[in-house]
This record gives C-alpha cells, sequence and structure tokens, in this order.
C-alpha cells in the first residue's frame, strides 16, 4: 500500500513538471557584449511564428528613390523615364554612371531635402561630357532645384575651355521645369561625324538631340 501511494505521488509530480514547462517560454543562451552569455527568451508555439514573419518583411516602399547599384536601376517612375531619353535619342546615349545623393549634393547643388526623388546619370571619366538629371522637387523646392541646376550650367559654360572637345555639348545644354519636375539636359552622344562640320554644326546637332529628350520627357512626366 505505501508503494502503491508512492509511486502516485512520483506520477502526480511528474505531470506538474510537464504542464509548468508547457506554459513558460524556451530559453536559450546567447553571447552578450561582454563575450559572455545571456538568458534569452523565445516566445513558442504560434506567437514566436508570427514574430519571425514579421521580423522578415522589408520596411517601408522596397522601390527607395535614388540609384540601386545592385540592379543597377531607378525606381519605377524613374526608370520609365530614362527608357523614354534613350528612345528619344535613338539609343545614341553615352551616361554611364549613376550619381549618387552625395554626389548629388556635392556636384550639382540638388541636397536631399530638395527632393521626392530623381534620375541622374553621367560619364565615368571627365572627357566626355554628356549628363541627364530628371529631379521631383518637393512641391515647395522647384525654385531652388531650379537655381542649383542653372548655377551648374553657367558653371560649366564659363569653364568650357577645360575641355573643348566638350564646348558644344556643353553649349547646347537645357534646363528645364516640366510641373515640379526640373531637368538637366546635356547629351549628344556621339557627335565624330558632325564634328567635321565645325562647331556650329555640333552645337546645332547636340541642341537638336536635347530637344528631342525634352519633348519626351514632356510627354513622360505630363
Amino acid at each position: 500500500m505505501k508503494r502503491l501511494a508512492a509511486l502516485l505521488c512520483a506520477v502526480m509530480v511528474c505531470f506538474s513538471l510537464v504542464a509548468c514547462g508547457g506554459k513558460e517560454n524556451e530559453e536559450s543562451s546567447v553571447p552578450d557584449s561582454t563575450g559572455g552569455t545571456q538568458t534569452q527568451s523565445q516566445p513558442s508555439g504560434d506567437e514566436g511564428s508570427d514574430a519571425g514573419q514579421e521580423s522578415s518583411q522589408p520596411g517601408g516602399d522596397s522601390s527607395a528613390i535614388g540609384p540601386n547599384f545592385e540592379t543597377g536601376t531607378w525606381s519605377e517612375e524613374m526608370e520609365a523615364v530614362k527608357q523614354a531619353v534613350i528612345t528619344a535619342v535613338d539609343g545614341n546615349y553615352f551616361p554611364n554612371s549613376m550619381v549618387d545623393s552625395e554626389l548629388l549634393e556635392a556636384f550639382f547643388g540638388v541636397g536631399a531635402d530638395l527632393y521626392d526623388d530623381y534620375y541622374a546619370e553621367m560619364p565615368m571619366i571627365s572627357t566626355n561630357a554628356d549628363t541627364i538629371l530628371v529631379i521631383k522637387a518637393k512641391a515647395d523646392k522647384v525654385a531652388d532645384v531650379e537655381t542649383a541646376l542653372t548655377a551648374y550650367q553657367d558653371s560649366k559654360k564659363s569653364s568650357t575651355m577645360e575641355y573643348p572637345q566638350n564646348m558644344a555639348k556643353i553649349q547646347a545644354s537645357i534646363v528645364k521645369t516640366i510641373g515640379n519636375y526640373v531637368c538637366y539636359v546635356q547629351l549628344g552622344g556621339d557627335v565624330t561625324e558632325v564634328e567635321e562640320s565645325g562647331e556650329e554644326a555640333t552645337i546645332a546637332f547636340c541642341l537638336e538631340q536635347n530637344e528631342k529628350v525634352v519633348k519626351a520627357l514632356e510627354d513622360t512626366l505630363q
């Protein structure tokens, strides 16, 4: 009889331990900042599964503004703008380097506080002048972006003697505002053949190319 009572007590203790263990969170040891370990509680059951799913979700809009250097693309809107520009010049498109936000501010004077999005590409080496900027300015910052890009254009025109081979493209550059988009267009692509006809002919050719791009931008952005 005493053995039976002892056995029943042991069974009750086991059930009690199992019940308590099921109610508590699982614990694991993880390294802390001192090189030792610390105990970290992890939610069990469905709660843990939900937490894991939430943490794997990206925060904010996945199509961040500015360049995505991993994919070599822009936001969906600006990628469409770029394709319209390339089509307008029949593929004679020379800019080959994406401009990040730091360079956009340092080189062109357009800080991140002035725009909601942008597309900007220029040559990797300075001997090529082809440059395109389309800045989606904040509603109250359009004039500020215009001022910055016009100042950049003026500085380039005043220093064309540094790279006389690009003088025609720089002189033919256009600053154009379309709604709240401010554009700087300085293209021309391969001008080898037209350069044989002289400086004025080259400027006229580049201006024609830039005007085609402006028209494409108007059609795309309006």
